[in-house]
């Protein structure tokens, strides 16, 4: 009988360390489409421009070379833009070959009349 008390006891410490390890993992969940909030206006005027680049680029399948310049920099804000139009919904993008082919992209339909403040339900 001891020993099924013992049992019982070890099991509700598991159970108790897997909820606080839940908790923390929760804890550390974003709240906020974009996080940082000091660079939160640059981040949303740069995903607005580059969404704005692909629409006037047209329908049908890019490559994401096509959206990048000389600016090591900027093509890492379009690379991080083109992160947030995926998260939202607002293109896709794929990759033939693995690893080092190029990647697509591409509008898709539901989405290709709509503005990035349209498409994320928010103003």
């Amino acid at each position: 009988m001891f020993r099924a008390f013992e049992d019982a006891r070890r099991e509700m410490e598991i159970y108790k360390e897997r909820e606080r390890v839940r908790e923390a993992i929760r804890a550390k969940e974003p709240s906020k489409k974009f996080d940082n909030k000091a660079h939160e206006e640059d981040d949303e005027r740069a995903v607005e421009a580059v969404w704005n680049r692909i629409r006037k680029m047209g329908a049908g399948q890019l490559d994401i070379e096509e959206l990048y310049g000389p600016d090591r920099n900027d093509n890492l804000t379009v690379f991080i833009a083109l992160l947030h139009l995926v998260r939202d919904g607002l293109i896709d993008v794929w990759q033939e070959k693995l690893p080092g082919g190029p990647i697509h992209l591409e509008i898709k339909n539901d989405s290709a009349s709509g503005t990035v403040v349209d498409a994320g339900g928010t103003q």
